[in-house]
């Protein structure tokens, strides 16, 4: 897998033959390569493909994806934009399956910070650390696509504060055990006052180190 990781845009980029590589590094490295290079295109992608490939062709891929956003700065605005949403739409949801959880919010994290609403996004964060670990990335990653589908800064907050006012309430419905109706934009509580909002995130604040990031110890 390392010398697949290694060489995993040897057959994009340059002129190696799949023969040659083959020869040197063996058929399974080959086999690992040609389907990081699949994942290239996600227009060609099966419909199952986030259940079938191979989970050392994930893990490569969300390595190579996070390598390109922290070095994103030096990219266009508009080529940042698109692969941070593809990055969302895509290869966070598959984080859970190629067991690298923390690659995953580390990728979500980048994603936002390269989109528009980015302290949305954040307050949105910081009001999520009161729902269970087990479930704060599903949420936090629907409520992420609302909000960048949504068509200025004025709108995007309004969505946040209003998800924020709402979130202990879902905690503790969550927290019974009991399936609540996801947060969307026509379905969430009242717009909240100032100091609901700072009420809920003195809550985020204490409970950050207790409740800890997130969902779970997948390797590193």
């Amino acid at each position: 897998m390392i010398c697949a990781a290694l060489l995993h845009d040897v057959l994009e980029d340059t002129g190696c033959p799949e023969p040659e590589l083959a020869a040197a590094f063996g058929e399974t490295v080959v086999r690992l390569v040609r389907g990081v290079s699949a994942l290239d295109d996600p227009e060609r992608l099966p419909p199952d493909w986030r259940d079938t490939t191979d989970e050392r062709v994930l893990a490569i891929k969300l390595a190579d994806r996070l390598h390109n956003l922290r070095t994103a700065r030096f990219l266009p605005e508009d080529k940042r934009r698109r692969k941070a949403r593809e990055t969302l739409e895509l290869f966070v949801p598959v984080a859970g399956r190629a067991r690298l959880e923390p690659v995953g919010r580390e990728l979500q994290r980048l994603s936002a910070a390269n989109l528009p609403g980015r302290g949305s996004f954040a307050l949105i964060a910081a009001g999520a650390v009161l729902l269970p670990p087990g479930a704060r990335a599903r949420y936090v990653e629907e409520w992420l696509g609302e909000l960048h589908a949504l068509p200025g800064p004025r709108a995007r907050a309004r969505f946040a504060l209003q998800l924020v006012a709402g979130m202990p309430r879902m905690a503790a419905t969550l927290r019974r055990g009991n399936a609540p109706r996801v947060l969307r934009r026509g379905n969430v509580p009242r717009v909240p006052r100032r100091e609901d909002v700072s009420r809920v995130l003195r809550r985020a604040r204490a409970l950050r180190g207790r409740i800890g990031g997130g969902g779970g110890g997948g390797r590193g």
